[in-house]
Protein backbone atom coordinates (compact mmCIF):
# COMPACT_ATOMS: atom_id res chain seq x y z
CA UNK A 1 0.00 0.00 0.00
CA UNK A 2 1.44 3.13 -1.15
CA UNK A 3 0.50 5.02 2.04
CA UNK A 4 2.38 2.86 4.18
CA UNK A 5 5.31 4.15 2.20
CA UNK A 6 4.46 7.87 3.13
CA UNK A 7 6.25 9.53 5.57
CA UNK A 8 4.31 10.47 8.89
CA UNK A 9 3.01 14.32 9.10
CA UNK A 10 4.99 16.59 11.24
CA UNK A 11 3.15 17.06 14.74
CA UNK A 12 0.47 19.22 14.34
CA UNK A 13 0.33 18.90 10.55
CA UNK A 14 -2.90 18.11 10.63
CA UNK A 15 -4.91 19.96 13.31
CA UNK A 16 -6.93 22.57 11.51
CA UNK A 17 -5.89 26.22 11.69
CA UNK A 18 -7.71 29.18 11.45
CA UNK A 19 -7.65 30.90 8.02
CA UNK A 20 -6.26 34.14 7.42
CA UNK A 21 -9.29 36.28 7.08
CA UNK A 22 -9.97 35.11 10.63
CA UNK A 23 -5.91 35.96 11.73
CA UNK A 24 -6.36 39.53 10.28
CA UNK A 25 -9.50 39.82 12.38
CA UNK A 26 -8.27 38.38 15.85
CA UNK A 27 -5.19 40.69 15.40
CA UNK A 28 -7.31 44.05 14.89
CA UNK A 29 -9.36 42.64 17.79
CA UNK A 30 -6.49 42.56 19.87
CA UNK A 31 -4.73 45.50 18.74
CA UNK A 32 -7.75 47.50 19.23
CA UNK A 33 -8.35 46.63 22.70
CA UNK A 34 -4.84 47.72 23.21
CA UNK A 35 -5.44 51.29 21.28
CA UNK A 36 -8.95 52.04 23.19
CA UNK A 37 -6.82 50.94 26.67
CA UNK A 38 -3.76 53.24 25.18
CA UNK A 39 -6.71 56.19 24.08
CA UNK A 40 -8.80 55.60 27.71
CA UNK A 41 -5.13 55.95 29.69
CA UNK A 42 -3.94 59.09 27.81
CA UNK A 43 -0.54 59.48 26.66
CA UNK A 44 0.50 61.18 29.99
CA UNK A 45 -0.56 58.51 31.81
CA UNK A 46 1.49 55.15 30.05
CA UNK A 47 1.61 53.47 33.62
CA UNK A 48 -2.32 53.49 33.43
CA UNK A 49 -2.65 50.85 30.73
CA UNK A 50 -3.26 47.02 31.14
CA UNK A 51 0.26 46.08 31.50
CA UNK A 52 -0.48 43.79 33.99
CA UNK A 53 -1.66 41.71 30.70
CA UNK A 54 1.23 40.70 29.58
CA UNK A 55 3.08 39.76 32.69
CA UNK A 56 -0.03 37.66 33.19
CA UNK A 57 0.38 36.03 29.98
CA UNK A 58 4.57 35.31 30.72
CA UNK A 59 3.70 33.93 34.04
CA UNK A 60 1.33 31.35 32.55
CA UNK A 61 4.01 30.24 30.02
CA UNK A 62 6.70 30.21 32.10
CA UNK A 63 5.48 28.19 34.59
CA UNK A 64 2.58 26.04 33.04
CA UNK A 65 4.13 26.10 29.31
CA UNK A 66 2.08 26.96 25.86
CA UNK A 67 -1.80 26.65 26.83
CA UNK A 68 -2.27 23.29 24.56
CA UNK A 69 -5.64 21.30 25.34
CA UNK A 70 -3.96 18.63 26.38
CA UNK A 71 -3.22 20.52 29.68
CA UNK A 72 -5.50 20.00 32.43
CA UNK A 73 -4.99 23.46 33.32
CA UNK A 74 -6.75 24.74 30.33
CA UNK A 75 -10.33 22.79 31.66
CA UNK A 76 -12.69 24.42 34.58
CA UNK A 77 -12.63 24.12 37.80
CA UNK A 78 -8.82 23.74 37.02
CA UNK A 79 -8.66 27.23 35.17
CA UNK A 80 -7.36 28.29 38.75
CA UNK A 81 -4.03 26.71 37.86
CA UNK A 82 -3.94 29.25 34.65
CA UNK A 83 -4.73 32.16 37.63
CA UNK A 84 -2.26 31.33 39.76
CA UNK A 85 0.64 30.72 37.12
CA UNK A 86 -0.72 34.50 36.47
CA UNK A 87 0.50 35.72 39.97
CA UNK A 88 2.82 38.80 38.81
CA UNK A 89 0.32 39.88 36.25
CA UNK A 90 -2.47 39.98 38.75
CA UNK A 91 -0.11 41.71 41.24
CA UNK A 92 0.46 44.49 39.13
CA UNK A 93 -3.20 44.56 38.07
CA UNK A 94 -3.68 45.54 41.84
CA UNK A 95 -1.11 47.97 41.87
CA UNK A 96 -1.70 49.67 39.13
CA UNK A 97 -5.81 49.58 40.18
CA UNK A 98 -4.76 51.49 44.14
CA UNK A 99 -2.38 53.75 42.12
CA UNK A 100 -5.13 54.69 39.44
CA UNK A 101 -8.04 55.03 42.53
CA UNK A 102 -5.79 57.25 44.84
CA UNK A 103 -4.44 59.08 42.05
CA UNK A 104 -6.74 59.49 38.80
CA UNK A 105 -10.42 57.71 40.20
CA UNK A 106 -11.81 58.42 36.47
CA UNK A 107 -13.97 55.15 35.01
CA UNK A 108 -11.68 55.60 31.64
CA UNK A 109 -8.55 54.93 33.15
CA UNK A 110 -9.97 51.99 34.82
CA UNK A 111 -11.31 51.05 31.53
CA UNK A 112 -7.14 51.56 30.32
CA UNK A 113 -6.45 48.41 32.75
CA UNK A 114 -9.00 46.02 31.11
CA UNK A 115 -9.00 47.30 27.56
CA UNK A 116 -5.98 44.98 26.67
CA UNK A 117 -6.92 41.52 27.85
CA UNK A 118 -10.80 41.93 26.76
CA UNK A 119 -9.34 42.68 23.30
CA UNK A 120 -6.85 39.63 23.53
CA UNK A 121 -9.95 37.38 24.82
CA UNK A 122 -12.18 38.52 21.76
CA UNK A 123 -9.41 37.56 19.35
CA UNK A 124 -8.82 34.34 21.09
CA UNK A 125 -12.75 33.79 20.50
CA UNK A 126 -12.54 34.54 16.55
CA UNK A 127 -9.89 32.16 16.30
CA UNK A 128 -11.99 29.30 17.43
CA UNK A 129 -15.06 30.60 16.15
CA UNK A 130 -16.59 28.22 13.59
CA UNK A 131 -18.11 24.83 13.54
CA UNK A 132 -15.74 21.49 14.49
CA UNK A 133 -13.41 20.25 14.22
CA UNK A 134 -11.99 23.52 15.94
CA UNK A 135 -8.37 24.48 16.09
CA UNK A 136 -7.23 23.26 19.24
CA UNK A 137 -4.30 25.68 19.72
CA UNK A 138 -6.97 28.77 19.43
CA UNK A 139 -9.55 26.82 22.16
CA UNK A 140 -6.84 26.72 24.37
CA UNK A 141 -5.98 29.70 24.08
CA UNK A 142 -9.35 31.23 24.93
CA UNK A 143 -9.44 29.08 27.78
CA UNK A 144 -6.54 30.79 29.11
CA UNK A 145 -7.75 34.43 28.34
CA UNK A 146 -11.37 33.94 29.60
CA UNK A 147 -9.27 33.18 33.42
CA UNK A 148 -6.71 35.85 32.69
CA UNK A 149 -9.88 38.37 31.86
CA UNK A 150 -11.79 37.27 34.48
CA UNK A 151 -8.94 37.52 37.59
CA UNK A 152 -7.67 40.37 35.82
CA UNK A 153 -11.21 42.11 36.46
CA UNK A 154 -11.02 40.75 39.79
CA UNK A 155 -7.82 42.01 40.75
CA UNK A 156 -8.55 45.68 39.09
CA UNK A 157 -11.66 45.67 41.75
CA UNK A 158 -9.82 44.62 44.69
CA UNK A 159 -6.89 47.52 44.05
CA UNK A 160 -9.71 50.34 43.45
CA UNK A 161 -11.37 48.79 46.82
CA UNK A 162 -8.06 48.91 48.60
CA UNK A 163 -7.54 52.32 47.07
CA UNK A 164 -10.52 54.18 47.64
CA UNK A 165 -10.87 52.87 51.38
CA UNK A 166 -7.60 54.68 52.54
CA UNK A 167 -7.84 58.03 53.43
CA UNK A 168 -6.20 60.31 50.73
CA UNK A 169 -2.76 62.47 51.24
CA UNK A 170 -3.41 65.72 52.38
CA UNK A 171 -7.47 65.08 53.33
Amino acid sequence: DAAAWRPAPAPGATLPRPGGVRLALAGLLALAGVALGVRAAGWRRPWALGWWVALAHLGVVLSLGTPTLSMPAVYPPLGRDLALAAWPGLALAVAQAFTIARNVPSPRVVFALIAPALGVLGGALTLCAGRPPLAPLATAAASEWFVLAAAGSLAVAVGLALGGCLPRRGA
